[in-house]
């Protein structure tokens, strides 16, 4: 499908189409779900205005914050937005802050916002921290092959 019939609707939702009796072209008729609600971007305000410019090309325009002045939180910060209403044709998109993970370019931001954009987990489990701390508890370095270990 081409614009405009799928002005509202982005390459990660999973979309119901129809298609018209008398002619053959499909129309966008429902967005049934949406991949994800959450949002890595650079937070940018514009005048009094708070705006998060996400990442890469999902969505042209900033995306404005509900909060006038979110907490902790200084212009070119990469941050972590849920979008309360997706963006249309017909009105902007609103989103909250709900994570400041730092300044642009700061050692570890760029890894943690990655690890944000795709959901991937950033800690063990607790019962994998409890076996590793096991598992320490057991180290004998005497048992290591020549029984000497090396320290600095």
């Amino acid at each position: 499908m081409r614009p405009p019939a799928t002005w509202y609707a982005y390459d990660w939702e999973e979309l119901r189409v129809r298609r018209e009796t008398r002619s053959s072209a499909v129309r966008l008729s429902k967005s049934c779900e949406r991949d994800t609600h959450q949002f890595v971007g650079t937070y940018k305000p514009r005048g009094d205005v708070p705006l998060v410019q996400v990442d890469g090309k999902v969505f042209a325009q900033p995306i404005p914050v509900g909060d006038r002045e979110p907490k902790n939180v200084r212009p070119q910060d990469k941050v972590v937005i849920e979008m309360v209403r997706f963006p249309s044709h017909t009105h902007d998109g609103e989103a909250v802050i709900v994570e400041v993970l730092g300044r642009t370019g700061h050692p570890g931001v760029d890894t943690l916002s990655i690890i944000r954009e795709f959901g991937l987990p950033d800690a063990f489990p607790e019962d994998v921290l409890e076996a590793a701390r096991q598992q320490a508890d057991r180290f004998d370095p005497t048992q290591l092959e020549g029984g000497k270990t090396s320290r600095a």
